[in-house]
């Protein structure tokens, strides 16, 4: 083979080899990115999912608090609004009403900060991706979470 011949054919050889390698070399580059980016995707909806778990647990663990707080709230107005039916002193009735009042007043803080924070945890869970959550009727009832008011 002649010289020229020779080096040229290297020379092809040459960039044959280097366009195959540069080949492999994108295609695993290309492979590597698409298994870089599903991993991320997979993490970040793993984190979003979770995130999203932790959110909508303490939204209903507050307003399990806020629950309790109202059915305690509404024993102890049963138990003098009991105690005043009962009583037979003029004063201890007024004394017994007032407290029912008191608790009453502090019942309907109770389920207007439960309901304003109802809804603000239900536009958050949406923000992130969740769902409105419904709540069970140990929550609702004693927050009365169901009830609308109408401007009417």
């Amino acid at each position: 083979m002649h010289p020229v011949a020779y080096g040229v054919a290297m020379e092809g050889v040459k960039i044959i080899t280097s366009a195959v390698v540069q080949g492999r070399n994108q295609k695993h580059a290309h492979l590597t990115a698409q298994l870089h980016a599903s991993t991320v995707k997979d993490l970040v909806d793993a984190v979003t999912t979770r995130r999203l778990e932790i959110v909508e647990k303490q939204c209903q663990t507050i307003l399990i608090m806020y629950a309790e707080q109202a059915r305690n709230y509404m024993k102890a107005m049963t138990t003098y609004d009991k105690r005043r039916l009962r009583s037979r002193d003029a004063l201890e009735r007024a004394e017994l009403a007032e407290r029912t009042r008191e608790i009453d007043c502090k019942l309907a803080e109770i389920r207007a900060d439960a309901k304003l924070l109802y809804g603000h945890m239900g536009e958050l869970l949406l923000a992130i991706g969740g769902r409105d959550n419904s709540f069970s009727d140990d929550i609702t009832a004693p927050l009365a979470l169901a009830q609308q008011s109408n401007p009417e």
